[in-house]
């Protein structure tokens, strides 16, 4: 049995979606995979969900915790009662599927090693190492004071806890490119990583056509997610005021303290518009010509599928195409750092209404391959690889028989 977890509350939306929707096909297969979260949402109320606590408790717990300050982090404590439950529930020849988010443990993943169970750990971004180094190019460039949110010490220390969560796993999934390149520089053999990748999907775009704004003359440019540096947000804001270009640039998201501060007559011209994140984007996706995302550390936007698959034409950086967007095939991809090239790109796709039309049927066509459903589909090949691989590096000895030879109970809706 694959045993996924998730070391927060899940619902099926936000960061919690990969995690819901991959689970939600392996669970047909012979893996009859699980998904063990903190808590769940009404939307997550599957068979395959198994929360540790229920959201009422979840929720009283929770303000025990904050109401008593000898008791910190709150998080620690929340996720060594998901952990307890998890590590209970784990049986002989089972395979752990660690969803890693700032939640997961190194005690556990040594449990979980101690126990002989085959760790595969999900890493949804890039290393921190490189995260640092990726931000900290941002605020220089930028002309900013390079802040971090803990101490010089209490970054390292993250930096060097990850490193150890990622030796003591015996496979890692890597999302993009990108991630791998970064566990690479990590020191993780090349064996250890499982390439893969996140997906969409189309059952959230078909449930009618409403939009969300009105139309306008000119073009709408969307952009999804946090805005923050780290996504390019501030990168982009700079660029729409000098391109002229007639129409509205909508950010979707929360928008980050520093930006926020530093930005704030670019976010304040008329012709930009800042809504709160909402878990629905569809009608968002609907009312724009344009998707950028000049994101500048990702592991692998999900906005960049959906985007893709309603036939949205892109906008992006290499990081955030990662294998899925190509270069004048499904969008532009450019260096968002080169302010030239990014108000170029801009003003390309504004400007010729048929090449936004090109982009956006390629990018349907191509989003088709990666609906979870075949996306779950290849990461049920890679697993059964990864365990066929562990088995006999092992000797067979910390895995049954019927986790790496047994055949799918059935592969509908994986095919």
């Amino acid at each position: 049995m694959l045993r996924t977890i998730w070391p927060w509350r899940c619902n099926d939306s936000w960061s919690s979606h990969p995690p819901f929707a991959l689970t939600r096909f392996l669970s047909r297969t012979d893996l009859e995979a699980e998904l063990w979260v903190l808590t769940r949402g009404p939307q997550a109320r599957a068979a395959f969900v198994r929360p540790a606590l229920p959201d009422r408790m979840f929720r009283l717990v929770s303000r025990a915790i904050r109401a008593n300050r000898r008791i910190q982090p709150e998080n620690d404590w929340l996720t060594r009662i998901l952990e307890a439950h998890y590590i209970r529930g784990l049986g002989q020849g089972d395979v752990a599927h660690v969803f890693y988010r700032g939640g997961c443990s190194l005690r556990m993943l040594r449990v979980l090693k101690g126990r002989g169970a085959v760790t595969l750990l999900e890493l949804s971004n890039t290393m921190g190492h490189t995260v640092t180094r990726i931000l900290e190019d941002v605020y220089r460039r930028a002309g900013w004071p390079v802040e971090h949110d803990v101490s010089p010490r209490e970054l390292q220390a993250d930096v060097d806890l990850q490193l150890r969560q990622v030796e003591a796993a015996d496979f890692i999934f890597s999302p993009s490119p990108a991630v791998a390149e970064s566990l690479l520089e990590s020191g993780v053999p090349q064996t250890k990583i499982l390439s893969t990748s996140y997906g969409w999907d189309p059952e959230r775009f078909n449930r009618g056509n409403a939009r969300a704004l009105p139309e306008i003359s000119g073009v709408t440019v969307l952009f999804v997610g946090t805005v923050c540096e780290r996504k390019g947000a501030h990168l982009l804001l700079e660029a729409w005021s000098r391109a002229g270009i007639e129409g509205r640039l909508v950010l979707l998201g929360f928008i980050a303290p520093r930006v926020a501060t530093r930005c704030a007559g670019l976010l304040n011209r008329p012709d930009v518009m800042c809504v709160p994140f909402n878990p629905d984007a569809a009608p968002f996706f609907r009312s724009a010509d344009i998707l950028v995302l000049p994101t500048l550390e990702e592991g692998s936007a999900l906005v960049t599928y959906e985007a893709m698959g309603i036939g949205l034409p892109l906008v992006t950086s290499p990081m955030g195409a990662g294998s899925v967007v190509r270069h004048d095939k499904e969008g532009l991809v450019v260096d968002p750092h080169s302010r030239e090239h990014l108000i170029a790109a801009l003003r390309r796709m504004a400007y010729d209404p048929d090449l936004r039309r090109a982009f956006g049927e390629a990018g349907r066509a191509r989003a088709l391959e990666y609906t979870w459903e075949k996306v779950a589909a290849r990461r049920y090949e890679l697993v059964r690889s990864a365990l066929a691989g562990g088995a006999r590096a092992r000797g067979s000895k910390s895995m049954s028989s019927d986790a790496v030879h047994g055949a799918p109970r059935h592969q509908q809706g994986l095919a």
